[in-house]
């Protein structure tokens, strides 16, 4: 028999987790967070991640089994039923085969997930790859998870790439980021051919590095045709020769579109030609391009230096500039978490002698040149919630070429615009950023405190009340209670059912403190005081049709947001007092006799 929340299909799908990310849906766009930044910040830039970062410390492989399709990333379906795939084989005396199998009296102990801790030398073709897909650990696979960073939304030097054959998707790539694999041809032959020697199926590699596999066999990278000798499910994204221009398009209210120009291409996807729609919020640094014909007082599309489309908005060229922004130690951490927003890696995970460290003030200075205060310096802290977090020394503004007063700081983006390359992994990344971003939010404290001390103890806590309950949530203490850590339950709910205002003899005394019970939970109340047992037979008490009768029933809340509102005023004298009455909001004269009939017929 099916189990109803998990593989009982026929109607709704898994219910069991409704929350499931479909990558493919994901907007792959940067997203603005609560405090005027982005989802995003203070996570590291990929293109900083450390060289062969599968072998640094941090890099996390999953368990995938017999199985050798990935499930972070997407594989083509025909993969497999594919008996000639080439995977990513371990040699023998690989460190990395030796962490993974995790050998005890000669057998392998996997385990469902192995994060490094420790950088491994690399072994055999283990030091020619760029980035690895999925492993073979002796028949058994792993899948390696990059560790979460981030993209810029603009950026120089971006080349063109070419998904599977010329009449068919093109896009923009950053170069220095392994995001398509090598297209070779030889003089006046525009039918590519892959470098024979390739890792594995569906490898990605550095421009760089398919430029110089391209010219190992005699061969140039160029801007191809079609890609001969393998099978179509074989290819995806392949470097081109050509270069690509990211322009912007701005709207009326100043909300930008990343549109992708290449040098010459067949097709672009939607989401990147110059009609998209797919407009993010950035911030100005003072005023922006207007078209005359959307606004009362245009600019002229910045004095004319941008296009004015008969759509509406301006067609802007961009330019990408780095700027340093600490040249001496930061007085505070304060100071670091006001100026920086783009994250750095753990310097440990970098080959030794990289970095050189320093501390004063509460900050830890992580230098490749020591002492000297460079764009490749780290600045290292503790923040208010205990967390430690790492900044790169500087700030990346987009300007309008030719129109450099018109410029934004430059937005952060878990997902990749490539259009195939939307995965399980980043999406998984950003949403688990968003919801950390969240958690930390000055608001989340007050708020959680309330909504638990509503459920708890009473309807209309008071402000000295919340704020011992929302202090305890953040420090992770109270009294013995806790652990310390921002956002411990322990101390929070120790904190709502032990402060004097819960425990009050005095205040038991005034009408309008504590709260309503819930209906379901007036009927357990009298079904427990009356030790009922369930009848012989029968192996669940079945309660029918409590929804109409009391108003509620467990699990069966009506919408989104349970059965009621925390915030909801009840009419008559308590509502006119401004006090909340949430359970009221349910209880109706209908429902109310019906509880009536329910308890005593």
């Amino acid at each position: 028999q099916a189990r109803g929340n998990v593989e009982e299909t026929s109607w709704s799908g898994n219910r069991h987790d409704p929350m499931r990310i479909q990558s493919a849906w994901r907007d792959k766009f940067p997203k603005t967070d609560l405090t005027g930044g982005y989802i995003g910040d203070g996570y590291p830039l990929c293109i900083d991640l450390p060289d062969k970062m599968f072998l640094r410390k941090g890099a996390r492989y999953r368990l995938l089994g017999s199985s050798s399709s990935p499930e972070l990333m997407e594989d083509h379906s025909y993969f497999k039923k594919d008996p000639n795939i080439k995977r990513f084989v371990l040699d023998s005396n690989s460190g990395l085969k030796a962490r993974l199998c995790n050998a005890s009296n000669g057998e392998c102990q996997y385990e469902m997930s192995v994060t490094l801790d420790t950088n491994i030398d690399c072994v055999g073709k283990e030091c020619i790859a760029d980035t690895v897909r999925v492993v073979d650990v002796g028949g058994i696979y792993y899948e390696y998870a990059r560790p979460p960073c981030v993209e810029q939304a603009f950026y120089n030097n971006a080349m063109k790439v070419i998904y599977r054959e010329r009449w068919a998707d093109s896009s923009c790539a950053n170069p220095l980021l392994p995001y398509a694999s090598e297209a070779c041809c030889s003089v006046a032959n525009l039918r590519a051919q892959r470098y024979p020697n390739y890792l594995y199926d569906q490898e990605r590699v550095l421009f760089s590095t398919a430029n110089s596999r391209c010219e190992e066999i005699g061969m140039t990278s160029c801007d191809f045709n079609d890609i001969g000798g393998i099978e179509t499910h074989q290819k995806g994204y392949h470097w081109s020769t050509d270069h690509c221009r990211i322009l912007l398009k701005v709207n009326s209210v100043g909300q930008v579109a990343i549109v992708y120009e290449p040098e010459d291409y067949a097709y672009l996807h939607p989401h990147i030609r110059d009609d998209n729609r797919n407009f993010f919020k950035v911030y100005w640094r003072g005023d922006y391009p207007k078209n005359d014909n959307d606004v009362t007082t245009g600019n002229n599309c910045g004095g004319g230096i941008c296009e004015a489309l008969v759509t509406g908005g301006c067609l802007c060229d961009t330019v990408i500039s780095e700027t340093l922004v600490f040249s001496r130690m930061p007085e505070n951490k304060e100071e670091v978490l006001a100026n920086l927003n783009i994250g750095a890696y753990d310097p440990s995970a970098f080959d030794e002698g990289t970095y050189t460290e320093q501390e004063a003030n509460g900050v830890k200075a992580y230098f490749t040149s020591f002492g000297i205060f460079d764009r490749d310096t780290v600045f290292e802290v503790t923040d208010e919630f205990g967390r430690i977090q790492r900044f790169k020394n500087t700030k990346e503004n987009v300007r309008i070429k030719g129109a450099p007063e018109y410029s934004f700081r430059n937005a952060p983006s878990f997902m990749s615009l490539l259009n195939t390359e939307a995965s399980v992994r980043d999406a998984e990344y950003e949403t688990e950023a968003a919801l950390d971003h969240y958690l930390h939010h000055d608001n989340t404290a007050p708020f959680v405190a309330i909504r638990l001390i509503q459920r708890f103890t009473t309807s209309n806590p008071s402000p000295r009340y919340v704020k011992e309950v929302a202090t305890a949530f953040r420090n992770g203490k109270y009294g013995q209670f806790g652990t310390g850590a921002y956002g411990d339950l322990a101390a929070t709910i120790a904190a709502v059912l032990l402060e004097p205002e819960a425990r009050s003899v005095t205040l038991d005394a005034d009408p309008f403190r504590g709260g309503l019970r819930e209906p379901i939970l007036r009927v357990m109340a009298v079904l427990r005081s009356m030790e009922v047992e369930k009848s012989e037979g029968y192996p669940v008490l079945r309660l029918e049709g409590m929804s109409d009768k009391i108003g509620q029933m467990a699990h069966s809340f009506p919408t989104v947001f349970s059965f009621f509102l925390p915030e909801y005023r009840p009419d008559g004298r308590p509502g006119e007092a401004t006090l909340v009455g949430p359970e009221t909001m349910i209880m109706d004269m209908p429902k109310m006799v019906g509880m009536l009939n329910g308890l005593f017929s």
